[in-house]
């Protein structure tokens, strides 16, 4: 079984999973990897990996973050989301429950709070 398969971090490099991130929300156009129905797994992998070696926190991040649920609120969830539904809730990418409104608002980072709490 390789690292993949373990669900361990893909790369250390956070250059990477942020390019990686950034890219999941730019493609293909219209219709980004995120919200695609089988693609989301992409994004939550790539946020997973940035959130386990504790890069919440970079301004980058922050700012994909707010698209993220900018996109969200253009192209709605993502209908197909199985891998990740069992994820605990403070990993903040449980995109169906942000965008039906049922996700608890505490748990976002505060970056995201006020739009989830003025925008859904």
């Amino acid at each position: 079984m390789d690292k993949k398969e373990r669900g361990e971090v893909w790369s250390k490099d956070i250059e990477t999973l942020i390019e990686d991130y950034e890219f999941s929300l730019e493609y293909p156009p219209g219709l980004p990897d995120a919200f695609c129905n089988h693609n989301y797994w992409m994004m939550a992998k790539v946020r997973d990996d940035i959130h386990e070696l504790g890069f919440d926190g970079d301004q980058r991040v922050k700012v994909l973050d707010i698209r993220v649920l900018k996109e969200l609120k253009k192209h709605g969830p993502p209908a197909y989301m199985e891998r990740y539904k069992n994820k605990p809730l403070e990993r903040w990418w449980h995109l169906d429950k942000i965008a039906d409104k049922t996700y608890p608002p505490e748990l976002l980072p505060e970056h995201l709070r006020e739009i989830y709490l003025s925008s859904f």
